[in-house]
């Protein structure tokens, strides 16, 4: 990791430009703009030399986190997209950065050649992420459509809502060919569903609120589910790493069985069954030592390991739920608390991408 980041940087100083208001005004007021928005220090900004549209962020080794964030654009992207535009994708870079995407540490983030599935699905996950922080950044969904749509053409767009629902037909024809992308190494979902996902975000009460355009058509888990269900028919199912599930429910399963503290016999029979006597016994471990405070000691577990599977809380929220009611039925007084347990489940995982 540190090595790619040395690269990254030694690069940058030696074929890059540094940005000041005397070579990229444009660029440096989209950035001043969605630093302001964001409530986030100003990155360090270069321009690279290239004829694709590209852009891309990364941390620099050292130093502070606030002070190590560095945003770079190609030339052309600079060049060829309008002020707007480029606020969109300033705010997804920098959106990467506000949402913790530099904690993930996955191959396919250093650019190796190999990947785990799951890690591609978090960082495809995260570009669509990254594309609404860009939409609130800009605050218009048009703006943010033309610069999506001068990546996939490279073409400026004359008639923008136009464009969009072509790039959405294109979709429909993309999820019916599931084969050309299935198992795709490819780090960013394909650019009509990158649109759809704009789209749906923009008719969210959270996007039309911050944006000062009132109340929205549409929920943000469904918003979600739209997006998540056209991914799935792309990508197959999302290859979430099967441990991360598993250690999120049995945090949640420890919560309904244990609030006093103590398991029943039954309740250390079926995580035994489940999860194997190791298991078990480090779970009889644990309640011993946080006795005088189990129930807090549990809900920060319970957070803790719902962290990765933010990005996929949608699909796999279903899941949880049904073993939280297999295990509600071990123990009927364990059932009294699994609604207040459900609630906490859909608040922690039913969230933005």
């Amino acid at each position: 990791m540190v090595e790619a980041q040395r690269h990254l940087e030694s690069s940058l100083l030696v074929e890059a430009a540094a940005v000041d208001a005397s070579i990229a005004p444009d660029l440096l007021e989209a950035v001043q703009a969605v630093c302001q928005k964001l409530e986030t220090p100003s990155p360090a900004v270069f321009v690279l030399p290239r004829s694709d549209l590209n852009a891309f962020c990364f941390l620099k080794e050292g130093a502070d986190l606030e002070d190590r964030l560095v945003v770079c654009l190609h030339s052309a992207l600079v060049r060829e997209m309008s002020r707007d535009a480029l606020r969109f994708v300033v705010g997804h870079e920098v959106g990467h950065f506000v949402l913790g995407h530099h904690n993930r540490q996955t191959s396919l983030n250093l650019g190796k050649t190999g990947f785990q599935p799951e890690e591609a699905d978090a960082v495809r996950l995260g570009e669509l992420s990254a594309d609404r922080v860009g939409l609130l950044c800009v605050g218009s969904v048009n703006s943010a459509y033309a610069g999506m749509m001068q990546l996939a053409s490279g073409l400026p767009v004359a008639d923008i809502e136009s464009a969009a629902s072509s790039l959405l037909e294109q979709l429909r024809q993309l999820e019916g060919r599931p084969e050309a992308l299935l198992n795709s190494a490819a780090r960013h979902p394909p650019i009509p569903l990158r649109v759809r996902n704009l789209l749906m975000f923009s008719m969210t009460d959270e996007f039309r609120e911050e944006s000062g355009a009132g109340s929205g058509s549409l929920s943000i888990k469904d918003c979600n589910d739209v997006v998540i269900r056209s991914y799935l028919k792309l990508f197959g199912q999302l290859g979430m790493v099967t441990k991360d599930l598993d250690r999120f429910i049995f945090w949640c399963t420890l919560m309904l069985f244990a609030k006093d503290g103590r398991l029943t016999r039954p309740e250390q029979d079926y995580l035994a069954d489940l999860y194997g006597e190791e298991k078990r016994d480090s779970a009889l471990r644990y309640l011993q030592s946080h006795a005088a405070s189990i129930k807090a000691a549990l809900e920060e577990k319970i957070v803790s390991a719902a962290a990765p599977l933010r990005s996929f809380g949608i699909q796999y929220e279903a899941k949880v739920l049904v073993s939280l009611k297999r295990a509600s039925e071990v123990n009927p007084q364990s059932s009294r608390g699994i609604e207040g347990l459900r609630d906490m489940v859909r608040t922690l995982l039913i969230r933005d991408l």
